[in-house]
């Protein structure tokens, strides 16, 4: 987002479908959107949210937008569409009076250098009952810590040391600045980013014991961002707590065609495993039909050592091809690269030598309908150097 960032020149802010990881800040937002909303939406960007909340949800969208080309790309999605800095304007007169019943101001107050009078003119935009929606960059996060542990403070374009953030929060700091200003929170939710998905590329199982529980220690220690739903009035009990947020996780990233397909048509599907559990069950669907299926696995986006324990191919509840720990290799892949296999005690032990090792999965070009569901049950133990 973009509402207020200085001058045309400055970095242009373009968000792709879908999150970074498993999670994704805009897609928690757009839950808590009723459908049918009058909505005011800062800083639309280049309008990626403003379709969503359009086309998606049948919303009727203002908003207020800094720079003027990428206003420009919000404006097919906007009933009205204002250009100015947020800091400066007087957004009731700006916007003729309209009321709404949300507000969207995601991932905008952190850059603003005094939030509180911003806050103050929102509340007089809300309808009766409505609510903002706020997103923030949370600057307690285990990535950003163990920079600054290293003595590392680097701002970029984007992310939690953007260039242009003027204001950093905790999910503490957020909540004084609402209560300051009158607001009260209804919901909180963390947004998850692997470490190694963020700017800060940390890998959690390489450090030393002490300094990996120490980071975890905060139950939301891998929460990137906050997000709460406020309204004018208080909530009828204090809002839940939101669930924990540290474990970190690895993708499994699972590319599927059709044997006589070039090897550059191939699709992805991914699911996310969690860095330091031995056993753990992930699923993946092929949504199309494969008549003579190529299945290639990368089983991690990293060095380290994975536990297979079985993979298995299910459709309408009939499995069409399995391998258990015990079976031979060769059953299990027909061809691998950049990693080695070793049977173990209750698994087959997958050594991974870089981030894009993979294997083939030896299905003989299994033929499989629309929506066959991939299990894997493997294990990632803590320690890179663990013995079968």
């Amino acid at each position: 987002m973009s509402g207020t960032t200085p001058g045309p020149s400055a970095h242009r802010y373009e968000r792709a479908p879908g999150g970074i990881g498993p999670d994704d800040s805009l897609q928690r937002l757009a839950a808590w959107v009723a459908p049918g909303s009058t909505v005011l939406e800062l800083g639309p960007a280049s309008g990626y949210f403003t379709r969503r909340l359009r086309d998606g949800l049948g919303c009727t969208v203002d908003a207020v937008e800094l720079d003027p080309a990428m206003a420009e790309q919000a404006r097919p999605y906007c009933r009205r569409l204002v250009v100015g800095d947020l800091a400066q304007l007087d957004l009731d007169a700006a916007l003729g009076g309209a009321r709404y019943r949300v507000i969207v101001a995601a991932d905008v107050i952190e850059h603003v250098a005094h939030a509180e009078p911003v806050l103050e003119q929102l509340k007089t935009l809300l309808a009766p009952g409505g609510m903002l929606l706020v997103s923030v960059p949370n600057v307690a996060y285990a990535g950003l810590v163990a920079a600054l542990l290293e003595g590392r403070f680097e701002y970029r374009d984007e992310g939690l040391l953007d260039r242009s953030h003027l204001r950093f929060f905790t999910r503490d700091s957020l909540a004084a600045l609402l209560a300051r200003c009158g607001l009260h929170a209804h919901d909180w939710a963390p947004v998850f980013r692997p470490l190694l998905e963020s700017e800060f590329r940390l890998r959690l199982e390489t450090l030393p014991v002490a300094l990996r529980e120490a980071l975890l220690a905060s139950p939301h220690a891998l929460c990137y961002q906050w997000l709460v739903r406020a309204g004018l009035e208080p909530p009828p009990a204090p809002p839940a707590e939101p669930p924990p947020c540290r474990s970190d996780a690895f993708p499994l990233r699972v590319f599927y065609r059709n044997a006589d397909e070039r090897d550059d048509s191939d699709r992805e599907a991914i699911a996310w495993g969690e860095v330091g559990r031995d056993v753990q069950l992930l699923r993946v669907t092929l949504p199309e039909a494969l008549p003579r299926s190529h299945i290639r696995l990368n089983l991690a986006d990293r060095t380290g050592i994975v536990q297979l324990r079985a993979v298995r191919i299910e459709a309408g509840g009939e499995v069409l091809w399995r391998w258990q720990a015990g079976a031979e290799l060769a059953e299990l892949a027909v061809l691998y690269d950049g990693l080695s296999l070793a049977q173990a005690p209750g698994h087959a032990r997958a050594q991974l030598h870089d981030g894009q090792s993979w294997l083939l999965l030896a299905t003989a070009e299994l033929p499989l309908p629309a929506g066959a569901t991939l299990e894997m049950e493997l294990g990632w133990p803590w320690t890179e150097d663990m013995s079968p």
